[in-house]
């Protein structure tokens, strides 16, 4: 049973690629059934982050002999929850190191090891009102969300501009980057971005040591989920697009152009890349 998530996510490369076989590739005419499949297949993605987060709550702290098996399930549970994140992250690291190894195989291998690091790995009992009182990390984590809710709310604005057309999308961006990428407002934004996926991590990691209502474990399953989402888009625009690639960060990337989000290519490595960004 504490395996289940894991086995989730193991399969969510193969859900992916059943997606992109039902749409087809790029010209193809997809038929009404097809694409009714390709939905069907796009909700099924969601299904690791949503068993993750139901048995991360029905997990039980009963059987004091069974605290830590316990435990190790409940963090598997909740690791499982970053599974699309993790998994765009796993793509681009490939590209970066020049990778032929297929992503699914690489899957594969990080999550047999993931579980078998979280199902043997020690566990020590948490003090509850250790954890309750986290003290001024806790208020940090707060802070350092503030400034990143300030952002994301422009950034979701930019992205929703782009039915206005690409000039309005570029315009709004630009307006932003004279803040955000000023001498001062990009370290702020970068130092922040990092403190929240280190002072996420700690505290998810220590309150998932208990089992906890929904609506902790909902929070607590963000921290494992945002932790990887930032550190992956992080990777992805300051190493992979800017240093790497060397491309500018804006429409044509958001929207995977010149062969975009949902259709494949030919070549394998841009079909990677729009399976990347189609399970952000």
């Amino acid at each position: 049973m504490s395996l289940i998530p894991a086995i989730a996510a193991l399969l969510y490369p193969e859900i992916l690629d059943l997606f992109h076989f039902l749409v087809g590739v790029q010209g193809e005419e997809v038929t009404a059934a097809s694409w009714a499949l390709a939905e069907m297949a796009l909700v099924a993605a969601f299904a690791p982050t949503a068993i993750g987060i139901a048995l991360a709550v029905s997990t039980t702290d009963v059987v004091a002999d069974s605290y830590e098996s316990q435990t190790r399930a409940r963090r598997l549970a909740l690791a499982t929850v970053a599974t699309p994140a993790l998994y765009t992250m796993l793509g681009v690291m490939q590209a970066l190191a020049g990778s032929r190894v297929p992503d699914e195989a690489a899957w594969a291998v990080l999550w047999v090891a993931a579980m078998l690091l979280l199902m043997f790995a020690p566990v020590r009992r948490t003090n509850v009102d250790q954890m309750v009182h986290s003290g001024g990390l806790r208020v940090a984590h707060g802070v350092s969300a503030l400034i990143l809710v300030v952002f994301v709310a422009f950034h979701l604005t930019n992205h929703l501009l782009a039915w206005k057309g690409e000039a309005a999308h570029a315009a709004f961006m630009n307006a932003g980057r004279r803040v955000y990428r000023s001498d001062i407002g990009e370290p702020v934004l970068v130092a922040a971005m990092l403190f929240q996926v280190f002072s996420g991590i700690v505290l998810a990691w220590r309150w998932s040591a208990v089992r906890s209502g929904f609506f902790r474990t909902f929070q607590i399953a963000s921290g494992f989920y945002l932790a990887v989402y930032i550190a992956g888009h992080m990777n992805s625009v300051f190493v992979y697009a800017r240093a790497y690639l060397g491309i500018a960060t804006g429409w044509d990337f958001a929207t995977g152009a010149p062969n975009g989000l949902i259709t494949t290519v030919g070549a394998s490595a841009s079909s990677r890349t729009t399976r990347w960004r189609c399970s952000l």
